[in-house]
């Protein structure tokens, strides 16, 4: 699920007995937001075991730095590293039911067939299923796949550049030109770098431009030197930036975990930081499909409290940016992990399609 660390890979292995445990503070932790004890993880859980002897597992476990104890007389919580090792061995993380894919499918709304509507509602989806933020990383036109380019002659030495990219996405430049040129040279142009550049991303064509551009001029005739000349103008004002688009901040607001009101300014306030959030959503392009970050991790350790599930979208070979859902710590993870993942897939192949 997430990438696992060498430190990961050698963590020891629970006996069964002890997961049962884990896993009922875990899920008690998760549903009520409370220590849980052994009388309630033995009636609440059916574990059969006495009290006196989950108590003592408990006690192991905390040991073992998987629970942690706030008070002397009070129940145990799950840390961190308890929460990762229930989602690596103990949940049972299934699919998505039909019901809830076709709910993610309905809310998609019809007409937005190009790219940013399909990524824009993405984040409103997550937050509105979940009861939790949902979060969307667009890194903009430059890493989509050039489908074609136009040209378009207009009055007063003017061109008009069309930049079509996968999934609809488009961005006009209009640029002055330096000399007359025929609408039939503009397709000429267009056609030949068409035929060069369709499927590379904007950032490879820009690569590829200004290395042409920085080569002898003597090795291309008029035409040539034209179209490249003509792609770089186009090419000037075509950067949309980076977008994050975040929903349901309100949502955290009801969890009891951020009742604290310095606590919820500091969650606002992180949320206002477009490159600290970038740098946690891009997290999701390092590893597996499905990453969960916990905010003791590195870099989110300004969002106390707070756990994130992310996926990215695109395909294997294009991955165009990531989604997810933003939510306290204890939110039900075997319920939003598939949520989160088939959204991802269902973005992907609407823009893909």
């Amino acid at each position: 699920m997430r990438q696992r660390s060498e430190k990961d890979k050698s963590e020891i292995k629970l006996s069964e007995r002890a997961n049962r445990i884990l896993e009922a503070v875990v899920r008690g932790y998760i549903e009520t937001g409370v220590p849980v004890g052994s009388r309630t993880a033995v009636r609440k859980y059916g574990i059969e075991l006495s009290p006196a002897s989950v108590r003592n597992e408990m006690a192991d476990l905390t040991e073992l730095g998987f629970l942690k104890q706030t008070h002397v007389s009070s129940g145990r919580e799950p840390t961190e590293k308890g929460i990762h090792y229930y989602l690596e061995h103990i949940a049972d993380i299934g699919e998505l039911s039909p019901e809830k894919k076709a709910q993610v499918e309905a809310m998609y709304p019809k007409e937005a067939d190009d790219y940013r509507g399909v990524v824009r509602a993405s984040s409103r989806v997550l937050a509105s299923l979940t009861r939790y933020t949902g979060v969307v990383w667009s890194p903009g036109i430059n890493v989509l796949p050039l489908r074609r380019i136009e040209f378009v002659k207009l009055p007063h030495h003017r061109i008009m550049a069309v930049l079509v990219s996968s999934g609809g996405w488009f961005q006009t430049s209009v640029f002055e030109w330096h000399e007359r040129i025929s609408s039939e040279a503009l397709n000429r142009c267009a056609d030949f770098l068409n035929e060069r550049f369709e499927g590379m991303t904007l950032l490879k064509v820009r690569q590829k431009i200004i290395e042409q551009m920085k080569a002898e001029k003597a090795e291309y005739d008029r035409m040539l030197d034209r179209a490249f000349q003509l792609m770089n103008s186009a090419l000037k004002p075509a950067g949309v930036e980076d977008e994050v688009f975040i929903d349901g901040q309100a949502n955290l607001v009801e969890s009891t975990e951020f009742a604290d009101v310095e606590k919820m300014k500091t969650l606002f306030k992180a949320f206002e930081e477009k490159g600290f959030i970038v740098n946690l959503l891009s997290k999701a392009l390092e590893g597996d499909d499905i990453r969960v970050l916990l905010s003791s991790e590195e870099k989110i350790s300004t969002m106390p409290g707070l756990a994130l599930i992310l996926a990215g979208y695109g395909d294997i070979r294009d991955v165009r940016g990531t989604l997810g859902v933003i939510g306290p710590i204890r939110m039900d993870y075997p319920s939003v992990i598939p949520l989160v993942k088939y959204t991802a897939y269902y973005v992907s192949s609407l823009l893909s399609s």
